[in-house]
């Protein structure tokens, strides 16, 4: 799914086609449309059922993000704490070393973490605010 939304991105496709899809990934899709990184999202019905379809964002031409990244995946899961959600959302480019896992200390000020929390798919900051951790799933930014 993020795959297919980056090409679509990358080719200034205005929507996209991502196939049939998880509650997950809605769920996921519902957190961009929320922190403003996609317009919206729709089922269209197809052959093989109901179909996601994402109208994307942009902003003057260009792409509402720079980059959107799978960060855990089967092989390679990452935890976050509620104390790495606070580094996170008040980092400074000198902290971001305080991290265990490598894959987090590059600083992006408006990176969004989407987070697979016991309360459902939550972005970071919806996370923090209930003080949960979880999986983190995605990285955009």
């Amino acid at each position: 799914m993020l795959t297919k939304i980056r090409n679509g991105q990358k080719r200034n496709k205005k929507e996209i086609c991502i196939g049939i899809q998880s509650k997950i990934c809605q769920q996921v899709l519902d957190c961009f449309v929320q922190d403003g990184w996609i317009n919206y999202w729709y089922f269209k019905p197809g052959s093989n059922g109901n179909e996601v379809y994402v109208c994307l964002k942009y902003y003057a031409k260009k792409s509402a993000f720079q980059k959107l990244s799978l960060i855990s995946k089967p092989s390679r899961k990452i935890y976050i704490s509620v104390n790495e959600l606070s580094l996170h959302l008040n980092s400074r480019p000198k902290i971001t070393s305080l991290f265990k896992n490598q894959l987090l200390n590059e600083y992006h000020p408006f990176e969004t973490w989407v987070l697979s929390t016991s309360n459902g798919i939550l972005t970071c900051k919806n996370a923090y605010k209930k003080q949960i951790g979880g999986l983190l799933l995605c990285s955009v930014y």
